[in-house]
């Protein structure tokens, strides 16, 4: 919930703490990765989160093609 509003900080802190975000059903790297917020995935990778749940659709739609 903390990426989806945008509440970097909360991310952080959460993380800190001892969330583990590959406890998620979803893979919160899937959110970022949709939303293109790089920031988030950054921190996200930083704290161990595991990039082999992400959803190969995530991936591919952060493409652009101009």
């Amino acid at each position: 919930m903390a990426i989806e509003t945008g509440q970097y900080d909360l991310t952080l802190l959460l993380l800190c703490n001892g969330y583990n975000a590959n406890l998620e059903p979803r893979s919160v790297l899937d959110l970022a990765l949709d939303r293109r917020a790089w920031d988030y995935l950054e921190l996200l990778l930083e704290w161990g989160t595991d990039p082999k749940r992400v959803e190969p659709d995530s991936v591919l739609n952060t493409i652009s093609s101009r």
